[in-house]
Order: C-alpha cells, then structure tokens, then sequence
C-alpha cells in the first residue's frame, strides 16, 4: 500500500505545473551551447514574476558577464532593460550614468509576459504582447558562445550576484523574430517547432524541450506552484469549416476532415440531383423521357405511308419521305396518282 501511495504522489508531483523558483543569493544556470549563441534573428520570452530585489541592478534572464557579446533583460533602478549586443554594436535600453529613468516601469506580485526580438533590423521589447520599445540598428552574431546563460544573476570582473527574488516561467528562445507587432500572449505552454533553440517550462524539471540538450542547473533554486493562468493544452481540429471541429482544441493536430464536394457533413448533397441521380449533375430528361437523350429515340416520320416511317415515333421532325410520282401518298404508284396529276394540270395546280 505505502508503494503505491508513494507512486500516484510522485506521479500528481510531477504532472502538476510549476514554475522556476529563485530568491536572493540562488540562481539558475544553462550552459552555453551553439544553439543559444551568434543570433542574427532572435526572439527571447519568458513569463516573470518579482517578489524581491526590485530595481537591483540584476540580470532576470541572460548571458552571465556584464559585457561583451551578449543578450539579456535587467531589473534596474525601476524598470526592465533590455539589449542585444555583439560587444561593439547594442541595440536595447542602456544606461549612460544619467538615464536612470529610461527602463521600462513595472510592479512587484504580478505576472508579466517579457519578450524581445530581433529581425535583422529592428530591436523590439513587449510587455504583455504590446511594444514599449523599440530601436533600429545592425548587431550580428551576439550572444558569446563562452558566456553561460543565467537566470537571477550576472558577473563582473570583481565579483557576481543574485540579488532577486520570484518566479519564471515558459522561457523560450528562438532563432527568428516571432514578433513584429503587439501580440496576445498565449496562454498555454509552448510546443518546440524548428525554430526553437531552447524551451524550458519548469515543471519540476529543467530540462530543454527543444531537442537541443539545453539542460539548466540549479544552484539553491526550485520551482513553485505560483504559475501564470495556463490552460490545458487541446489537440484536435481548430478550423470551424471542419467536419470535426473541436471548440476545446488549442492547437492543430492536421485531423481536420472536410465532406466530399457538393454535400455536406453529413453527407447530404447541398445542390440539386440530376435526373441520373448525380449530386450536382447537369443531366435533364428529354421530350422523349430519356434521362441525357437528345429527343433522337422518339422523333422521326410519323407518316405511315412514307418510305421511311417509324411506328415509335410520337413527334414528327418533316424527315418523311415517299416514292417519286406517289402524288396521294398511299406508298404506291398506281391508276390513282395519273388522274391525280392530269386534274391538277387542268387546274393549274402544277
């Protein structure tokens, strides 16, 4: 009984969705890789939640040193601030020693949506799906691959910290700008697709869902069940001119059916049926009754006397034909069509 009382807890502990817990003086480590580092294009985004340290002067996510190639946003004096930078090019909010008001405002005890990109030519950074800052300029290739990337903290050439306290959740990184404009934030949990370089959801592990090996490294942090209002994640057909639409589905799973042409889900033919049966046929009976005919079974010489006469035609098309000289049309030659003809002479009807 203890086993499996032991085994369905294990299980719920490790289905239920959690989020990375840091606090001041902890953090979290991902070892550089060649797939988080030397972006042209790029897209980091995470959900963020502070519970200490606000404004401290400390990295919430990215690369570990304080200078040089690198990426990343800082909690500072009040606000986020946000870069990329090659270590000669920097594109994002920087502090020159009296900008202290230049990072973007925020609150402790709330969730955030944090996610900047990078297309090549534009620096972007998003709260909550809405642009707050945006820049042009040129920085390829940032992101040393020789600087780890960190969460809760950075270093200097003296020394390193930690010196926040909260909650992170649904880190991504992508080696494409996934936003241009403002967005809604999805509410559910990321899927990897081939432009994902590092995807980590927390639930009480920290491992890489990417495929790329990304695995983290806590020092001193954990996870917490403080998490953002995430729904379950539905596969299932999401296009409502399906036949298997699914209201609940989040994502498309490619199950979509559609009904044959010309009838519906049900199978029900939506125009009109022809007189051969066909859905959508264009065939119509003829005078003769024949379903497609071309009135040829039922029209001919309807004269009995003519040489070509057809007892099963009921509708006459002038094709009748009858001997030379047969002037009453009997279908014979005789005494009959001579008086016929000399009275008609007489009469000056010839």
């Amino acid at each position: 009984m203890k086993k499996i009382i032991f085994i369905t807890f294990f299980c719920l502990l490790f289905s239920q969705n959690t989020s990375f817990d840091f606090t001041n003086g902890t953090y979290g480590r991902i070892p550089m890789s060649e797939s988080l580092s030397n972006f042209s294009e790029f897209t980091m985004e995470f959900w963020y939640y502070e519970t200490g340290g606000h404004g401290s002067d400390e990295m919430i996510v990215g690369t570990e040193f304080f200078s040089g190639s690198r990426y990343g946003v800082y909690s500072f004096i009040d606000g986020f601030w946000p870069y990329i930078s090659n270590g000669e090019d920097w594109l994002g909010i920087q502090y020159n020693g009296s900008n202290g008001s230049a990072g973007i405002s925020y609150s402790s005890f709330n969730w955030y949506h944090l996610a900047f990109s990078y297309d090549g030519n534009t620096f972007r950074f998003f709260i909550n799906g809405d642009i707050v800052f945006e820049q042009e300029g040129d920085v390829d290739f940032f992101g040393s691959s020789s600087e780890d990337l960190v969460i809760n903290r950075h270093t200097w050439n003296s020394g390193s910290s930690s010196r926040l306290s909260g909650h992170l959740d649904e880190l991504r990184i992508s080696d494409i700008a996934r936003y241009t404009e403002n967005f809604t934030p999805q509410n559910y949990e990321f899927s990897t697709d081939a432009n994902t370089m590092g995807l980590w959801h927390f639930n009480n592990d920290f491992n890489d869902y990417s495929g790329n090996g990304n695995h983290g490294a806590h020092n001193g942090t954990g996870y917490s069940y403080n998490t953002p209002e995430f729904i379950e994640i539905v596969l299932g057909c999401t296009d409502e001119e399906a036949c298997n639409y699914n209201i609940d589905s989040t994502d498309d799973d490619g199950s979509c059916e559609y009904p044959e042409e010309n009838y519906d889900c049900s199978g029900d033919c939506i125009l009109d049926i022809d007189c051969s049966g066909e859905c959508g046929g264009n065939l119509v009976f003829d005078n003769c009754g024949v379903c497609g005919g071309d009135n040829s079974s039922c029209f001919g010489c309807t004269y009995e006397t003519a040489t070509n006469y057809n007892p099963n035609s009921t509708y006459d098309d002038a094709s009748c034909e009858f001997l030379w000289g047969d002037i009453n049309m009997d279908g014979t030659l005789s005494i009959s069509d001579i008086v016929l003809l000399v009275q008609m002479i007489l009469e000056n009807e010839w």
